[in-house]
């Protein structure tokens, strides 16, 4: 059992720690495993105390955050073994222990001090009402007391998610009748700020830009539809999609503070950023000479060639068009077109490159691929994140941050594509360019070798991306980033407790 006094101690040294790094969450967990050696370094009675360093760390890093949210949007979950087992008389459902009040062990006091708080608690390791509440966004903040090993499979889940929380392990080992530092937990519990903080809900958000796509919301944003060419690129337009690019642009300027997402100029800017993706789209798809996009006939399989061109073109024009009628100062409104023109001139040189790359006897190499991929991917997401920050008036440092972050997600995004496609397990080089392809032509290794390291390739990427966003002071944009880079992985980082 560890030494409650050392916890404690530990517990100061890694809020003072976190006070000189000046650094706010989300941060990862290979950031925090960093500073947890660092603790380590300068004082040897924790070396034994990695993951307890770990999870402290993080609790000061979250706390100044977690403090400012009302009590009643935190939950606190407590294990259940924390009763005495052999003569608790309370019963357990499916929402978890109700506990009988009989004072035999310390669930009665915990509970009874989270309400007093208004906090909700739950006597439970995990439940499916939990998970619901996260999901409809009751809850913005969590703090769990457990043993290290169910700690493990959610710690990670919430620093990938960038949920707000700090948690507190249990003191000794097994199921039954385990303890903690009631008086910590408490004083976790109790903490406030000043000020106060309303966490940004993406799901609203993403179904309210998903509504500026019907008929009648382009219609107001973009104008009525004059004739039988704009009719068909319109169509195209209000077709079925995910909307990330436009969501990335109004999420930013979400989190950058704006007051309301219904603001004319946004609302131009996101369905500019929507007309470019889809004319790319257009473009690509007659490039590729591909006939389903998403199990549906693509544009000139539907129109032919020469109207799918034009309706590509049409739309680019369109996303210029609504940028030049922003309601903006004139400096603003030449930043945003210098946004989008350099942003098109990137897509199409990397598009072009990738192109020429077809025609070659042998791939090129990785390293050149990775280049292709900075200027045909990394565009789409830095032109959507750069429009909102630009509309907010972020810092010169947010814009190189969010320009630097978009790079490696863009390359990670287009290796994870990569990796997804069906690809030819001979040595023989295939049409369309592959990561795949040019690591086993440059370093002579089978396909089953070449596939591991662009996995490796993958992680790393997606790795510099979440350490781009180290400097950045803004939490909502932050946690933002983070946010994405998982929704679009869908993956969570795993750490070794052991």
């Amino acid at each position: 059992m560890v030494d409650k006094l050392i916890i404690r101690q530990l517990a100061l040294d890694a809020a003072a720690h976190i006070a000189r790094t000046k650094l706010i969450p989300p941060v990862t967990l290979f950031e925090l495993r960093k500073m947890a050696q660092q603790l380590i370094r300068k004082n040897q009675q924790y070396k034994d105390l990695e993951s307890w360093c770990i999870l402290l760390l993080n609790n000061a890093l979250w706390s100044d955050i977690v403090g400012a949210i009302p009590f009643k949007r935190k939950l606190l979950m407590i294990p259940q073994c924390l009763k005495h087992s052999e003569n608790c008389p309370a019963r357990i459902d499916g929402f978890g222990l109700l506990c009988e009040s009989c004072g035999a062990c310390v669930i009665h006091e915990i509970q009874e001090f989270a309400d007093s708080l208004g906090m909700m608690c739950i006597v439970s390791e995990g439940s499916a009402m939990t998970a619901q509440l996260i999901e409809d966004g009751e809850v913005d903040a969590i703090f769990g007391v457990s043993c290290f090993n169910a700690l493990e499979k959610a710690f990670s889940r919430m620093i990938t998610h960038a949920m707000p929380g700090m948690a507190l392990p249990l003191y000794g080992e097994g199921c039954k009748n385990t303890s903690t530092d009631v008086q910590l937990l408490k004083e976790m519990l109790s903490k406030t700020t000043e000020k106060s903080i309303a966490l940004q809900q993406l799901k609203p958000l993403l179904n309210c830009v998903k509504n500026w796509f019907t008929d009648e919301n382009l219609n107001s944003i973009m104008g009525k539809v004059n004739n039988r060419s704009e009719q068909i690129a319109r169509e195209w337009l209000s077709k079925d999609g995910k909307r990330y690019r436009p969501f990335l642009c109004a999420a930013t300027a979400q989190s950058l503070g704006i007051e309301s997402v219904e603001n004319e100029s946004l609302m131009k800017l996101a369905v500019a950023v929507e007309c470019f993706h889809k004319a790319s789209l257009v473009h690509d798809d007659i490039e590729d000479e591909d006939e389903l996009r998403n199990g549906q006939p693509t544009l000139h399989t539907t129109h032919g060639m020469a109207v799918a061109l034009n309706t590509g073109d049409l739309l680019l024009g369109e996303g210029y068009r609504m940028i030049s009628e922003l309601k903006l100062s004139p400096a603003k409104k030449s930043a945003m077109l210098n946004i989008a023109s350099n942003g098109h001139l990137d897509l199409c040189r990397g598009q072009g490159e990738e192109l020429l790359c077809r025609n070659l006897e042998k791939p090129v190499s990785s390293r050149e691929l990775v280049q292709i991929f900075r200027n045909k991917t990394a565009p789409a997401f830095n032109v959507a994140f750069q429009f909102g920050a630009a509309l907010m008036n972020a810092s010169r440092g947010e814009r190189a941050i969010l320009e630097k972050f978009s790079q490696c997600l863009g390359i990670s995004y287009q290796i994870l594509d990569d990796l997804n496609d069906t690809v030819s397990e001979d040595n023989n080089f295939i049409s369309d360019p592959s990561i795949i392809n040019s690591i086993m032509h440059e370093s002579n290794i089978s396909f089953e070798n070449a596939q591991q390291k662009a996995k490796d390739l993958l992680v790393q990427y997606k790795t510099d991306s979440l350490l781009a966003l180290r400097p950045l002071q803004n939490f909502s944009l932050k946690r933002l980033l983070f946010q994405i880079t998982h929704s679009i992985f869908n993956t969570a980082e795993q750490y070794d407790w052991h």
